[in-house]
Parts: C-alpha cells; structure tokens; sequence
C-alpha cells in the first residue's frame, strides 16, 4: 500500500470514528456531514452507507430515502449481518413485502439466522395466494326431445309439477356451487 492509501485510509477510518461519536451523540447533521464526506471518496464504504441509511430513514424518519444506502452497505458487505437486518425491516416499513421476502431468503442463503431474522420474518404479511387459473365456461347442452315444446305443454294439465327425466335433473341441483 502506497504511502497516500494508507494516509487516505487512516483519514476514512477517523472520519467514520467522529461520525459515529456524533451520532450516538444525537448530533445528526455533523455526522450526516461526515458520512457523506466518507461516501464521497469511497462510494461504497458499508458502515458510512449504513449509518446514513440509519440515519435518514430512523431519525430523519425518511425510509424510502435511507434504502439505497442500505443497499449499498449491504452490497459492499454482505458478511454483515445487520445490513440484512436493516435492508429487509427498511423494506417492511415501507410496504414492500415480497422485497423484504426476497432479501430474508437471500440473506438465509448466505447464513443469516438467529432469533433478529426470525422476528423480523414473522412480521412479513403471509404471501398472496396465486392466482386461481381461469376455468373456462361449461357448455349446457339441452337433452333434444322428439315431442315439441308445444306438445309437451298440451299433455301438462296447468298447474302440475315439471317432471325431470334422470338424465335432466332439476335446475337447483343442475346450477348447484360445489364447494
């Protein structure tokens, strides 16, 4: 390592030490100011990018604002287990579910348990139920018979019952829902 990295580096790490200190201070604005000093020589630095993520969408109660820099943290480390953590709560908190499903499952994958990952999976909404496939619609077909509608008519006395043939049955057990 050259001379100017290792100095570069040593200023990064103290950097991120004073932000740190000021935000476990409550002084948000000089360690928002820090972190973003941090990001703008190293883009992908993971405690910067988490820490403003934490940040902007906890204390600046702006979620939708800290994701990227959560993700960002979390693609720069994904040994971390806590970027998972804030990644997928991030998500929830801001509706997307099967996002926050996806970064749990991802995060399993690489090893991320423990009791933190389970409560934060009990939390997610069960999935929606796929989609039912469309059925499509029943022919009737209508049983012919050699006698008119006119002469089935004339041998029915008015008022009596509709006979149905077994293989006609009647209309409520025909049009019955099976469930």
């Amino acid at each position: 390592m050259t001379e100017l990295a290792s100095t570069l580096s040593d200023a990064l790490v103290g950097a991120l030490h004073q932000a740190v200190a000021h935000h476990q201070a409550g002084q948000w604005q000089q360690a928002e100011m820090l972190y973003r000093a941090i990001l703008a020589v190293q883009h992908n630095h993971p405690d910067a990018n988490h820490n403003l993520g934490v940040l902007v969408a906890v204390q600046g109660q702006q979620i939708v604002a800290g994701l990227p820099y959560f993700k960002m943290a979390l693609e720069a480390d994904p040994a971390q287990e806590q970027y998972w953590l804030s990644y997928a709560d991030a998500l929830m908190q801001t509706g997307q579910f099967d996002d926050a499903r996806q970064v749990l499952e991802q995060g399993r994958a690489h090893g991320l348990s423990g009791e933190a990952v389970d409560h934060l999976a009990a939390q997610l909404p069960l999935p929606p139920a796929p989609p039912t496939p469309a059925v499509p619609p029943v022919k009737k077909s209508v049983p012919s018979t050699s006698k008119s509608k006119k002469q089935t008519r004339s041998h029915r006395k008015a008022g009596s019952p509709v006979r149905h043939t077994a293989s006609e049955p009647p209309l409520a057990q025909r049009d019955a829902v099976v469930a």
